[in-house]
């Protein structure tokens, strides 16, 4: 098993995640990059092509992924993340940040080892959707939604009794309002973590199949002092996972899909 971790600096379950998979499997076994080393290397070849894809990084220590041979990604990446590589107009920063995000995309699509979390066209780490689609998925797996409406203008469409806005600008989305009980349930692989009940822990196992991903956080909430259900609010696709029991089944995920067939 060899895996290859890639993520921002300040991320704690990429770090933890490294460190115990050196223990379990030596120092080589296992390459931690950030995602400045990955945008700044000095060496970067991409080639799609009929015959496929090739890709060749070699990063500032002399090392190349191509040496190491990884045989899963732990993929962390999220495209707030990459760095301003060109210019100094705001505008030429967000067109090298596009840019950079559809080569990772492609980068990470054309990789033949398993990849957790894979990325999608609308993400560079799993279905990091926005609340409309999270909601269609929730739904789907069985999951009871927190009441929202949305508006492009909410200066035109002020709130409806009962309802608060979430967010700042002029379009966004209401919500109820009042005192709210929060709690969040982890899936990784296929342990569930705090899940307020058996069957929304089975939701949420759902949940991860229908967004295509390994590891996620749904977020839910109910109304304080209520006797109302546990009705689901976001998700990510990145958790932060800092308890031992959520690293170590992250751990067991990636030796499993990094095992050679």
């Amino acid at each position: 098993m060899r895996c290859l971790i890639i993520a921002n600096e300040s991320d704690y379950t990429a770090r933890a995640v490294a460190q115990l998979l050196r223990q379990r499997h030596g120092t080589d076994a296992v390459q931690l990059r950030s995602i400045n080393e990955i945008v700044f290397a000095p060496y970067w070849e991409h080639e799609v092509s009929d015959t496929g894809t090739q890709s060749r990084v070699r990063f500032h220590d002399g090392s190349s992924l191509s040496d190491f041979r990884p045989t899963v990604v732990l993929n962390r990446l999220d495209a707030a993340d990459i760095p301003a590589s060109v210019g100094t107009h705001p505008m030429d920063k967000e067109y090298g940040r596009l840019e950079w995000g559809a080569l990772l995309l492609s980068w990470l699509n054309s990789m033949d080892i398993p990849v957790v979390n894979p990325p999608t066209a609308g993400s560079l780490s799993g279905g990091a959707f926005r609340i409309a689609p999270w909601y269609q998925l929730a739904r789907r797996a069985g999951l009871q939604v927190m009441p929202r409406y949305a508006t492009t203008d909410a200066r035109d469409f002020p709130p409806l009794r009962g309802y608060e806005k979430s967010g700042d600008g002029a379009y966004g989305w209401y919500q109820q309002h009042g005192e709210h009980d929060w709690c969040a349930t982890d899936v990784v692989g296929s342990a569930t973590f705090d899940a307020p009940s058996a069957e929304i822990g089975g939701a949420c196992q759902r949940l991860a199949g229908f967004a295509r991903v390994r590891m996620l956080q749904a977020v839910f909430c109910r109304m304080t002092g209520a006797q109302s259900s546990w009705r689901f609010h976001s998700a990510t696709t990145t958790p932060d996972l800092r308890t031992d029991d959520r690293l170590l089944a992250l751990v067991a995920l990636l030796e499993r899909e990094g095992r050679p067939a």
